[in-house]
């Protein structure tokens, strides 16, 4: 075999060489069109997930600090305004980030079904409400309890729980301690520091940001538990044992702070029931620690036992109120048995879905107790009841009240169980949020929760179960609408979007409408020039900014008839009736506008009614519509005694516009059976006794006019105009001693107070009456030396009673009426002497407080 040597090759030259290099790499990749979308995808993504944690820390940390102090409708409502708006921004950052990725993900919950059938539950209620506008958006001054405050809601539930993570937990967790911290120092602030302040800066700080002390105090006692675990976990992070120290102590320090606040506050704390509810949230995780079923860190369980051990101790030692630089304002709230009546009354017509969402103060007005009219409560009206089930079934109904059961039960069970699964997985976050919660849902059942608190609470809530859902590592189902999978899918998610982005659209330009009109609305009604130009021309921009609020158009009426009495007392000599009546056709016009709005709502047909009542001089008709609206207004509020006070008034009105006392003598017989049946609603009112002697006197039965008087002094001892009227019925009367009762009277108020110059008139006639004249003339000029200055027509007067009686004329030729004045001063003369006219029945008013009236 020939043996071949190889071939020799040439060396590879520089040209060879870098031809062989480039064959061997690899070409660069061709960025496509594609690539640029799915970076800027990227990017929009990561923009939408930030906005969405940015929701987290603005609906927990600034929730509770957010405030105006500019609203016609108070805190609370600006609270929704800043909830609904976070809640939106949140939802649409939601929905786009998902359809940028092609698939929306909703975490399935232990809870859905019940969700849902709550929700149907009180849309059901709303459609078929007696207030279809306020059950849909919530009430005046309180838009928690409305069908939209429900959606959002839920709409939050499940934002929460579908985009949880363990972050969003420390945001939400450390928003909520920073709020509480500032809550806190600026509570000691008002209640401590209030006095040094500016006035400017006084004016628009609220003593309270959650509205009212009680419901300051449910906060305190909801994040209670909360610095505890914030506490734990601090002594649990990596920091540096410099950062450890000084947050521990600073937490620690709040926390310490949270307890004495609430003991301050112990009249709207233990008083209002806001005690039990912070005692068993704590007891619950101190429960949980012995038990070892969560382990706070090595050496440090001593924190909880302390503040379980603190709570204690305020139980026993008390109030800390008097240690408060200034005194606190009552709050009162419906007593439990009042809330009952209210509510076993309204299920017997309205069983299944009750009155409507957000109608409790329409159940309130009808369905209250006659009982309520013996407590000094009567003149109050309620709008929340005593409780969260209290106010759900006549609002809602049985039906929707069971759902809401169930969800309270389901919430409780998954949350326990899940608890105290995995004991050795430590779920410290679960037991804090889930004793706060606890804290929340025992304060809702028992007590009355305004707006702002149901909100923050419903959080709480909201993260206690996302909070053990993740720690037990519990993920749970998805439902997922993916833009990838189908056509089909790909549309529904596409409709969604655009259903949420022009849904969202339209809320923030009604919300922000709504705002608006509300600042303009408390200018109105706080500005000092009370003008056409001024309070006029900001409520009707309200109003037109936000025509479906009953109370704007009411509230306008009112400042109508402010306008109208303002020009007739500036025009005393001559007044201009054009103006007073166009004043007063206005104020009908929006009055009546209001009950369009609201035909069901007692305040706004009362508001009517007195619109009318105040233009009998100057409108057709309009005593007869008065006492159309007032008997609409009884129909409302069946047990109110001022209404028939007001249709007493008009019968009596309506005789005192007559001559011919044949004709006047039916309409006072009317009028004394509408006081009567004032006094059968209320049997110490003494308003309705006073009427009735007056109406008595009137058709000449003295004997009753005088036990009726006795009456009224007997049920408002210390009414020095109805001890004076009833002396002046016994110098009418004139049998037996009756004078000498009279004289008793008359000295008795004197020694009281000499200034009365009509006492001394009164007595003076007495004398007259008693063939005293020396003794009568003595009255007479006594009543020229207390005169005020400027009662010259007056002192002309009594100077001719002087003469009467020194020529034997006297002034007894015709009786004096026991409740008219025998003298009246000039324009500008003191009014502060007894003038024996009726005093007014005190409006129903409208208090949002908090504490038990019993």
């Amino acid at each position: 075999m020939e043996f071949k040597a190889p071939e020799r090759k040439a060396p590879m030259s520089y040209s060879n060489w870098d031809f062989h290099k480039k064959q061997n790499v690899a070409a660069p990749l061709k960025v496509t069109e594609d690539d640029v979308i799915e970076e800027k995808k990227s990017k929009a993504t990561k923009f939408f997930d930030a906005v969405m944690s940015v929701s987290f820390a603005a609906l927990f940390f600034g929730l509770p600090l957010f405030f105006l102090n500019a609203t016609f409708q108070g805190i609370v409502f600006e609270k929704q305004v800043y909830f609904y708006f976070w809640v939106l921004i949140a939802v649409i950052s939601w929905v786009t980030k998902s359809v940028m990725e092609g698939e929306i993900k909703i975490k399935e919950t232990p809870l859905d079904y019940f969700i849902a059938a709550f929700a149907f539950a009180y849309l059901l209620s709303t459609v078929f409400s007696v207030d279809r506008w306020h059950s849909f958006f919530g009430f005046f001054g309180d838009q928690s309890r409305g069908f939209m405050n429900v959606l959002a809601c839920i709409l939050v539930y499940y934002f929460i729980l579908s985009n949880f993570t363990k972050k969003r937990l420390i945001i939400a967790l450390g928003g909520i301690i920073a709020s509480a911290a500032l809550v806190e120092i600026w509570t000691v602030v008002a209640l401590f520091f209030a006095t040094k302040l500016p006035a400017w800066f006084l004016s628009h700080m609220p003593a309270s940001l959650f509205g009212s002390m009680t419901s300051l105090g449910i906060f305190l006692s909801i994040v209670y538990p909360l610095f505890i675990i914030a506490i734990y976990k601090l002594l649990e992070s990596g920091l540096s044992k410099k950062w450890k120290i000084t947050l521990t102590s600073l937490v620690g320090l709040f926390l310490i702070l949270d307890i004495v606040l609430i003991w301050l506050l112990y009249s709207f704390v233990f008083l209002a029931g806001v005690f039990p509810a912070l005692l068993v949230g704590v007891s619950l995780f101190v429960i949980f620690v012995i038990a070892l079923i969560v382990r706070p860190v090595h050496g440090w369980s001593w924190i909880t036992i302390a503040s379980f051990m603190a709570v204690l101790m305020l139980l026993m030692i008390g109030g800390g109120d008097g240690y408060l630089a200034q005194k606190l304002p009552a709050e009162i709230s419906p007593a439990y048995k009042l809330s009952w009546d209210v509510a076993s009354s309204t299920m017997k017509d309205k069983f299944f879905i009750g009155t409507g969402a957000a109608s409790y103060g329409y159940d309130f007005s009808k369905y209250r107790p006659q009982d309520l009219n013996d407590t000094q409560y009567f003149s109050l009206r309620f709008y929340q009841g005593a409780g969260m089930f209290f106010e759900t079934l006549p609002t809602i109904g049985f039906l929707g009240t069971v759902v809401l059961i169930l969800i309270v039960l389901s919430y409780l069970g998954t949350s326990i169980y899940l608890l105290c699964k995995d004991k050795e997985k430590n779920k410290m976050y679960s037991l804090g949020f889930f004793s706060a919660g606890v804290t929340f849902l025992y304060s809702a059942m028992i007590m009355r929760v305004d707006g702002a608190i149901m909100m923050f609470g419903v959080l709480i809530l909201i993260m206690s179960l996302a909070v053990i859902q993740f720690e037990s590592s519990n993920e749970g189902a998805y439902k997922k609408l993916s833009l990838k999978a189908s056509p089909k899918y790909a549309l529904a998610l596409a409709f969604i979007f655009m259903l949420v982005c022009g849904g969202v659209a339209y809320v923030f330009v009604f919300m922000g409408k709504a705002l608006v009109a509300d600042i303009y609305m408390k200018k109105a009604v706080t500005t000092s020039a009370h003008t056409e130009d001024d309070s006029v021309r900001l409520m009707v921009r309200a109003i037109n900014l936000y025509p479906n609020e009953a109370r704007y158009y009411t509230r306008a009426g009112q400042e109508y008839m402010i306008l109208a009495n303002d020009e007739a007392l500036k025009s005393k000599d001559k007044p201009n009736t054009v103006t007073i009546q166009q004043y007063l056709n206005n104020a009908i016009f929006l009055s009546n506008k209001a009950k369009d709005l609201q035909p069901n709502d007692v305040l706004t047909v009362e508001g009517l009614a007195q619109a009318y009542e105040n233009s009998t001089m100057f409108v057709d008709k309009s005593a007869d519509l008065a006492e159309q609206y007032y008997k609409r207004a009884l129909e409302l509020e069946p047990h109110n005694p001022v209404y028939y006070i007001k249709l007493g008034e008009l019968k009596v009105s309506k005789a005192a516009a007559l001559t011919d006392a044949a004709q006047k003598k039916p309409l006072i017989q009317e009028s004394i059976t509408f006081f009567q049946k004032s006094v059968d609603e209320k049997k110490d009112y003494a308003i309705g006794y006073y009427y009735i002697s007056i109406a008595n006197e009137a058709l000449g039965d003295l004997d009753k006019a005088i036990e009726s008087m006795k009456n009224a002094i007997a049920s408002e001892q210390g009414n020095v105009n109805y001890i004076f009227t009833l002396a002046n019925l016994y110098r009418e009367r004139a049998k037996g001693d009756d004078y000498a009762q009279a004289e008793q009277i008359y000295k008795g108020i004197i020694a009281q107070d000499d200034g009365q110059y009509n006492v001394h008139l009164a007595l003076g006639i007495l004398f007259e009456k008693e063939k005293k004249n020396e003794a009568a003339i003595a009255e007479y000029k006594k009543v020229l030396t207390i005169l005020p200055d400027g009662s010259d027509e007056a002192k002309t007067q009594v100077n001719k009673m002087i003469t009467n009686v020194q020529n034997g004329t006297g002034n007894l030729q015709a009786p004096t009426p026991a409740a008219q004045p025998s003298i009246a001063p000039q324009a500008g003369a003191d009014q502060t002497n007894v003038s024996p006219v009726a005093p007014q029945p005190a409006a129903t008013q409208e208090i949002p407080a908090s504490n038990p009236a019993n």
